[in-house]
């Protein structure tokens, strides 16, 4: 399992991870696979990357990213 960090890519295309289903904000920290990894380095059909590389773990629970959620008003 590999660490890795989101880029803006989610937000510049305004398309979601296909994986967790929503659009994943810059600098969010997430935990995907060997395989997941070549897809998000840029082997997509877009030819972009959406993460940099964080970090390697040989074992990590996978980790989704947080949802963001709306500021609730007082």
């Amino acid at each position: 399992m590999v660490k890795v960090v989101a880029l803006d890519t989610y937000e510049s295309l305004k398309v979601s991870d296909a994986e967790y289903g929503t659009r994943i904000a810059e600098g969010t920290e997430f935990v995907v696979s060997e395989e997941r990894l070549k897809v998000l380095l840029g082997d997509n059909r877009f030819k972009v990357p959406f993460v940099k590389l964080a970090e390697v773990k040989e074992e990590v629970e996978e980790e989704k990213p947080k949802k963001r959620g709306r500021k609730k008003k007082e």
